[in-house]
């Protein structure tokens, strides 16, 4: 089903039935369509362990986005560990740390691949990103990022997504330029 017919079939059954009528002491229902969190809309919540360079992150200390809060966090989702693509782009979210993300920020990938790959990628490339397995594809999901596609986000330090390329190309450079330019805007609203 296309997203534009969920959202009116939310739309019309949230605006249907015997209570559908709002005083002036209601609030308007909103609706939003789920997996698809826009610039300035919270961005979903998670809680996934995460692997790096050193190994995995400690069990009973799991990347959280809501632990993350109060500095910039990025988020790219990969389609793998093995394929150009996604390979490239951690490369360069690695390599080129220090120019994209000047400052306090968080970065975090997230891969749909299992555990044993992603502990493998990351150790293997000594990346600088927190690798985290969505293998299940659940937080790919909630983000609206499609299988085969590389997304990166950028949330604020409210929490509220300030820039997000649902399509993002790591093999231009200009994506790059956009990502470190949505990061250092995000750094200055407070």
């Amino acid at each position: 089903m296309s997203r534009a017919l969920v959202m009116a079939a939310a739309v019309i059954g949230l605006s249907a039935g015997p209570f559908s009528r709002s005083s002036a002491a209601q609030e308007p229902v909103k609706a939003y369509l789920v997996g698809d969190p826009e610039p300035g809309r919270k961005a979903p919540v998670f809680k996934l362990p995460y692997f790096t360079a050193d190994g995995p992150g400690p069990v009973d200390q799991p990347f959280t986005l809501e632990a993350e809060l109060g500095r910039v966090v990025v988020l790219a989702f990969c389609r793998g560990v093995s394929d150009s693509a996604a390979a490239t782009l951690l490369r360069n979210l690695s390599t080129r740390y220090d120019s994209l993300f000047a400052g306090d920020v968080a970065v975090a990938a997230l891969v749909a691949a299992g555990s044993a790959s992603v502990a493998a990628a990351a150790q293997g490339n000594s990346l600088r990103v927190k690798l985290l397995s969505d293998s299940a594809s659940r937080i790919r999901r909630q983000y609206g990022i499609e299988r085969n596609q590389i997304g990166v986000y950028v949330i604020g330090l409210d929490g509220r997504v300030t820039w997000r390329d649902l399509r993002f190309n790591p093999f231009l450079a200009t994506g790059y330029d956009r990502l470190s330019q949505a990061v250092q805007d995000a750094a200055r609203r407070r």
